[in-house]
């Protein structure tokens, strides 16, 4: 009856060892090494464009910033002024150089 039983149990004792093997043969995978500081970039940050009311330019307004001010009327853009938008039928003023450069947006020169 041992027999029988030693049997058994004898290919998963010869998994077993076969999973140590493996484990202590492998290699670890080197780290990653990070890209140079001057090729790294910073995180895009993505902005609605919402011109407001008292300062007639266009700033840009997190997500975030839009779903924390909905009930509010008013958003905190990424320039840090506090945006009151105004309707949706009057046209965009000049952009905010500021809420651009904070979202790597391009600012053209001449304006």
């Amino acid at each position: 009856m041992q027999d029988a039983a030693l049997w058994t149990l004898l290919p998963l004792a010869a998994v077993a060892a076969a999973a140590v093997v493996d484990v202590r043969g492998a290699r670890r995978a080197s780290r990653p090494v990070p890209p140079p500081r001057h090729e790294r970039t910073p995180p895009v940050v993505y902005a609605n464009p919402i011109t407001c009311g008292r300062d007639r330019r266009e700033h840009r307004v997190s997500d975030t910033a839009f779903h924390e001010g909905q009930g509010l009327g008013s958003y905190a853009a990424l320039c840090g002024h506090v945006v009151e938008p105004l309707p949706m039928a009057e046209p965009s003023g000049p952009p905010c150089r500021q809420c651009l450069g904070a979202s790597r947006f391009r600012v053209p020169a001449g304006k």
